[in-house]
This record gives C-alpha cells, sequence and structure tokens, in this order.
C-alpha cells in the first residue's frame, strides 16, 4: 500500500512564500508593462539574435561561477544589476538622474548587510525592466518562445550537471541572481531565469490577448509554484521555467483557437454589409 503524501506545516509556509513571490512579480510585471513606455533603441528591434546571445551568456557565466575568483564575479553581478535596477527605477521615477543614486545605495547596502528580501526585490524589478525591454522593442511571440525553450533545456540540465559549487556561491554571494526564500526550517531558490521568462510571459500574453488571459497565466504560475515547493520539499532549488512554458504555449495555443472564428462565420459577417446596402439601395 502506498505511503500517503504528508506536507509539512513548515513546508506549506515556505511554499505560501514562494507562491507570492510569483504573484508579486507577475504583478510587476503587469503594471510595469502597461504603465510604463520604454525608449526605443535607435536602430533595429529585439529579436532571435538577442536571444540566442542571451542563452550564450548563460551557461557562460555559469562556467564563470564555477571557476573564475569570485571577486570577479560579484563585480560581474553588481555591474548587471546596476545598469538594470537604474534603468528601472529611472523609468517610474519623474526625475530620472535621482536613479542612479539611489540604485547604487541599494546595492551597495545589500552587499553590505546581505538581506534576502533586499536581494529579490533589486533582482525583481531588474529582470522586469528587462522583460519589458524586450517586450517593448519589438521581439515577437515566436522569438519568445525560442528563448523560453533554450532555457528550459539549460534549466532543466542544471539540475544534473552544475557543480554544488555554483549553487553555493549564488545562494551565498552578497548578491544573487535569484529569488530566495528562507524561513526558520527551509528554504526554496528561484532562478533568475525563471522570473525573466515568468514575467517576459505576463507581458507578451497582455500584449497580445489582454490583461484577462494574462492574468489567468499568472494564477495558473502561482498554484503550480505553490504545489512543486509543497510536494518535492527535497528540492531546493525549483526549475519552473519547462512548466511555464508548456503552459504559456497551452494558453496562446488556446486563446487563438479561441478568438479564430470559422470560415462560414466569416464569409457571413462579410455579407451583411453588402446585403445591408442593397436594402438602403
Amino acid at each position: 500500500m502506498p505511503t500517503p503524501l504528508t506536507i509539512s506545516l513548515a513546508t506549506i509556509e515556505v511554499s505560501i512564500f514562494v507562491a507570492l513571490a510569483v504573484f508579486f512579480s507577475c504583478s510587476l510585471a503587469l503594471v510595469y508593462s502597461r504603465k510604463v513606455k520604454i525608449q526605443q533603441p535607435p536602430v533595429g528591434r529585439t529579436n532571435w539574435k538577442d536571444a540566442t546571445v542571451l542563452l550564450v551568456a548563460i551557461p557562460v557565466f555559469t562556467l564563470l561561477v564555477a571557476y573564475a575568483p569570485s571577486i570577479i564575479i560579484v563585480a560581474l553581478l553588481v555591474l548587471s544589476l546596476l545598469v538594470a535596477f537604474t534603468s528601472f527605477l529611472g523609468s517610474i521615477v519623474k526625475r530620472g538622474i535621482v536613479s542612479v543614486p539611489i540604485a547604487l545605495v541599494l546595492i551597495a547596502t545589500q552587499l553590505v548587510i546581505r538581506n534576502i528580501w533586499l536581494n529579490d526585490a533589486i533582482v525583481v524589478s531588474s529582470l522586469v525592466f528587462v522583460s519589458s525591454f524586450f517586450m517593448q522593442t519589438g521581439m515577437k511571440s515566436r522569438e519568445v518562445v525560442y528563448l523560453a525553450i533554450g532555457y528550459s533545456v539549460y534549466d532543466l540540465a542544471s539540475l544534473f550537471i552544475l557543480p554544488s559549487l555554483v549553487r553555493t556561491f549564488t545562494i551565498n554571494s552578497p548578491v544573487a541572481p535569484l529569488v530566495i526564500i528562507l524561513t526558520a526550517t527551509q528554504g526554496r531558490v528561484v532562478g533568475g531565469g525563471d522570473i525573466l521568462l515568468l514575467t517576459l510571459f505576463v507581458a507578451t500574453l497582455d500584449t497580445a490577448f489582454g490583461i484577462r488571459i494574462a492574468a489567468v497565466f499568472a494564477g495558473v504560475s502561482v498554484l503550480f509554484t505553490f504545489v512543486v515547493s509543497a510536494t518535492i520539499a527535497a528540492v531546493t532549488a525549483i526549475p519552473i521555467s519547462p512548466f511555464l512554458t508548456l503552459a504559456f504555449l497551452a494558453i496562446v495555443w488556446g486563446a487563438r483557437g479561441s478568438q479564430a472564428k470559422p470560415s462560414s462565420v466569416r464569409s457571413q459577417e462579410s455579407q451583411e454589409p453588402k446585403s445591408r446596402e442593397r436594402t438602403s439601395g
């Protein structure tokens, strides 16, 4: 007889915080993409080439974490977060010049106090800007899918290939490209790439199909993340990108199918104006 699944209160507690982190990320991405207009680049648009560069940069950075001196990795993380976080603040603050000292102070504070909540806020805000930048500068749905599939392959492979040194560094670093949730007895980690895809999916669905479809996806993401965190308690790192990609594709397929009308209906609608013209004549 199979042993029934038992979930401790501590597991439920940390899973609720993980779900809230996903909910906050989705909500911020939705509000930001609707309220903030990002300046278009002077030449071209964001496309599959930019997605390819990102897909190459992620594993390269992973190798650097494993073999390069930690001070170099921290410097790269600080520089990357400073650029993205400053851009995020500059797009919502009336006086954009103020965003630079604010970002510098907050990141410097994080380097000193190493607070996971501040780290999470900086990381999520920076990734929301990046996802909105991709969406508002011309990245198409098929290019979003290309990026998602590529990262999902990396995400699954990282569970088995990445050395423990990488995970130890990213969690113990003063700044980490992760969303870290810690309670008294348990902890969970959601990768920055997962949050980037999550916010990019929300912005894409909102742009293509409206806020209702984006909200449905956000709700599915929150519920799924909670279930995975609660039922796979032994896994501290949650690889949600493959499952979010499948959910995104399913919702896009369903939304496009519901918007598509049968040919008979379209032909009938096209004939109605002509019949009205004949009647009035």
